[in-house]
């Protein structure tokens, strides 16, 4: 989305669907694909701070903290909004989550359609 919501706002493209598994919060008229097309399609872009295996906690304590605080800026979140991020902010521990979660469906993705790099 934030990449094409300044040509969607100036109309030099027309957006038929989101990927996100919901609808856009600055583009309310546009459907999710899930709903227009393809039921439980979900593709959605995510953004994770990584920090080397062995770091110490106290270390990712502080990092997170400091990327917190970073994020709740409001120039940060108006800038975020504009181009129809929604930002959520998870613990270190939510991060492994989704990571696992999307490392895992996207292996299946390859596995069922048999794809292959050549």
């Amino acid at each position: 989305m934030a990449s094409a919501a300044t040509l969607i706002r100036d109309g030099r493209v027309r957006a038929r669907a989101v990927t996100s598994s919901t609808r856009s919060p600055i583009f309310p008229d546009v459907p999710a694909v899930a709903e227009a097309a393809v039921k439980g399609y979900s593709a959605e872009v995510w953004y994770g701070v990584f920090s080397p295996k062995g770091t110490p906690p106290d270390v990712v304590t502080a990092l997170h903290r400091a990327i917190v605080q970073a994020l709740a800026s409001g120039a940060f979140r108006d800038r975020l909004a504009r181009e129809g991020v929604v930002g959520v902010i998870g613990s270190p521990q939510d991060l492994r989550a989704v990571a696992e979660q999307e490392a895992g469906r996207w292996k299946q993705v390859v596995k069922d359609k048999e794809i292959r790099i050549e």
